[in-house]
């Protein structure tokens, strides 16, 4: 499924850099173990595609030559243990087959040898990955973790085409209709257990499955990702930045890429939206050296050959209902965030302050806020295990409601406290209530924390934690800022308040910025059942918004921020 080359393709410019990076490395490099799959790739592609800037170049075709026969010695020598039994190799190690077959001045036989030489491979894949039937992510898993999943398609669909066996074929397609089950809208895949969906790899989903229907024809591929057109315009902000609040807790990787940057082309390509076509174009301003910008420079071709239609920026001032997360999200100028019930979530309220010149694409971020309960014993760099939070909404009897409005979003939850390593286990002794009010001047919680029983084993925290301490942070009293984004503790029942360094996320280096909210004035052991602690925090982009809390007849809350006024509904017991 290729079209003629368009004029104003921005990705063959690419191709052509990584072309030239390639030639330009001494041969020791070019032949050694490191990258040597990515190097066959290119010199396959580069030599033999319509698209390269150096089709037929001798040259090119010699060194993919040579390159094959280096990873079939390193075969020999290592086994499984060379790139030919990486699963993350077999596609480009496939398409460069793809291309070689029908390249000048390639002997048959060679090509035999090394397609013969990865088959063992592919069938291995074949057999353990594509019929695994055990969930379970510590032994083997399949059809539960959306990004492999579509790797794994698009390596059978480029198997079926390269060794025309039929099986391939049909187990892509089984992957194909497995992710289809974990879309949800507006367009995301759930991840593994059902957790909330990862922007890192939703750009893998994409890339992968539009290879698929590049390769094979497979209208589901094709329909999946028509259907996430609305996912690029709601989750990344139009300064280019995506939060990873809402991402299960094991992967809050805080980077603004999204995994492969220019996957949104196949969004554009597929469904013609204004939106995606946008934002395709501003992510095509940036060079990218993966093999797989050649599938987006294909997917521009394709588009341009209908006619590419007018861009349109992303939205702004909006409040969306997102089924992925469970929950919401608002967007209002470089302010935005999400109100979040899904699984395995750290929180379920986040907010974001974007700016695309800073490195991590955001001025400043709350990542989650919440109460939890420190676990006696834990060392407290093990940040993720220290504190017992919910894991797991749908084990909560009564898991509460959201409501979204045009203006405003609210909700509410309650829950058992469980260990996030640990879903599964209960800790009876406290039950956490939340209430959450999201508007366009910025969020108010209410979180509260009330004994079950007599002398519990350990205290309660508040703990709000917020990105990387190389942001400018304060705090005076109950007042305090992070990067631009401000905030204030409107009441506790915490003696004390302070502003800390946090350890940091397992995918980063800088420690995060906290404040925690502790007992002092008490011990475990002088808790009697139904003794209470809560707080109540306001987060804004705006300096000294007047904020005021009152409880109602009804047990609700009155809530008046700046000149609005809201009425917050009480939380449903946990049973």
């Amino acid at each position: 499924m290729s079209a003629p080359a368009s004029p104003g393709n921005p990705y063959w410019p690419m191709t052509a850099t990584v072309l030239r990076s390639c030639l330009n490395k001494p041969d020791k490099e070019q032949f050694s173990e490191k990258e040597l799959a990515h190097k066959i790739f290119w010199y396959a592609w580069g030599g033999t595609a319509p698209q390269s800037t150096a089709k037929d170049k001798a040259e090119l075709i010699t060194k993919a030559s040579m390159a094959w026969d280096a990873l079939v010695q390193l075969n020999k020598e290592k086994g499984k243990e060379s790139p030919l039994g990486s699963f993350w190799s077999h596609l480009q190690l496939l398409e460069s087959l793809r291309y070689l077959k029908k390249a000048p001045g390639i002997n048959p036989q060679k090509w035999e040898e090394w397609a013969g030489s990865l088959r063992p491979y592919i069938e291995d894949s074949y057999r353990d990955y594509g019929h695994a039937t055990d969930a379970n992510w510590a032994t083997k898993a399949a059809k539960v973790y959306p990004n492999a999943d579509a790797q794994h398609a698009a390596v059978m669909s480029a198997a079926w085409l390269v060794y025309g066996d039929q099986k391939y074929k049909e187990n892509a397609h089984e992957f194909i209709a497995a992710m289809d089950t974990q879309l949800r809208s507006p367009g995301a895949w759930l991840y593994y257990c059902k957790s909330t969906p990862i922007p890192l790899y939703h750009g893998f989903e994409i890339i992968f499955l539009g290879r698929c229907y590049q390769l094979t024809g497979d209208p589901l591929a094709a329909d999946q990702i028509i259907r996430t057109k609305d996912y690029y315009p709601y989750t990344y902000s139009p300064e280019n930045t995506v939060e990873f609040s809402t991402s299960p807790w094991w992967k809050q990787m805080w980077n603004p890429s999204g995994g492969p940057y220019h996957a949104v082309e196949m969004v554009a390509w597929l469904t013609g939206d204004g939106r995606n076509r946008w934002f395709a174009d501003l992510r095509a301003k940036s060079f990218a050296r993966h093999y797989w910008i050649v599938y987006c420079g294909e997917a521009y071709d394709a588009a341009a050959q209908k006619g590419l239609p007018t861009p349109e920026p992303f939205p702004d001032q909006y409040i969306v209902k997102d089924d992925s997360i469970d929950g919401f999200r608002g967007r209002f100028g470089t302010f935005s965030w999400a109100g979040a019930r899904g699984k395995n979530a750290m929180s379920f309220a986040s907010a974001m302050i974007a700016n695309s010149k800073l490195p991590n694409g955001y001025d400043a971020y709350l990542q989650f806020a919440h109460i939890g309960i420190p676990i006696s014993g834990m060392d407290g760099k093990a940040y993720y295990n220290s504190l017992r939070l919910v894991a797991n909404p749908e084990l909560i009897p009564t898991p509460g409601q959201s409501i979204v409005n045009k203006d405003s979003a609210t909700l509410q939850v309650s829950y058992i406290p469980r260990l996030q390593a640990n879903p599964e286990k209960e800790y009876n002794d406290w039950m956490v209530k939340e209430n959450w009010l999201f508007t366009k001047q910025g969020l108010v919680g209410i979180l509260s924390v009330r004994a079950l029983q007599d002398r519990p084993e350990a205290l309660p925290k508040g703990v709000l934690r917020f990105g990387p301490e190389t942001r400018p942070h304060l705090m005076r009293g109950t007042d305090f800022s992070y990067g631009s984004l401000k905030g204030r503790i409107l009441q506790s029942d915490f003696d004390k308040i302070e502003m800390r360094n946090g350890s940091p996320d397992q995918h980063e280096k800088e420690p995060h910025v906290e404040i925690h909210l502790t007992v002092t004035s008490l011990d475990s052991k002088s808790i009697v059942r139904g003794k209470t602690f809560s707080f109540a925090v306001l987060i804004t982009p705006e300096e000294g918004l007047p904020a005021q809390i009152t409880e109602n007849s009804a047990g609700g809350w009155k809530i008046t921020l700046g000149n609005m006024e809201y009425t917050l509904p009480t939380t449903p017991e946990s049973n």
